[in-house]
């Protein structure tokens, strides 16, 4: 991961909380009246990234994610559950193939397979 993967977005509001928009981006909003900003990542990620508050809580983050492609082999980070990646059903789901049938994994509990 290089320091373009990872975008910091400071909030110009002092009480603020953020929301990600149905679309592409995140909405950071004043909690004192109805003022609000929209922000996104870099239009070249696509749909590869997802976002934080920073750890000083003092605005968001966004990271660049790798894609993952159908029929892409990978393992459950939980418990070692092998599977096959069948298609994206969110911004960070995924349908996957198990030994036990379909089901829908967050992407940060995915593994690929190297190999």
């Amino acid at each position: 991961m290089t320091d373009n993967d990872r975008i910091i977005h400071k909030s110009p509001f002092s009480e603020w909380y953020a929301t990600q928009d149905a679309s592409c981006g995140v909405w950071l909003c004043d909690k004192t009246n109805d003022q609000k900003i929209k922000i996104e990542p870099p239009a070249q990620w696509e749909a590869h990234w997802t976002w934080n508050v920073t750890e000083d809580g003092m605005g968001i983050y966004f990271k660049r994610t790798p894609p993952l492609v159908p029929e892409t082999k990978m393992f459950s980070r939980l418990d070692g559950e092998p599977g096959i990646i069948l298609c994206r059903v969110g911004p960070n789901a995924y349908e996957v193939a198990t030994d036990d049938g379909i089901e829908i994994w967050d992407e940060s509990d995915i593994q690929p397979v190297e190999e």
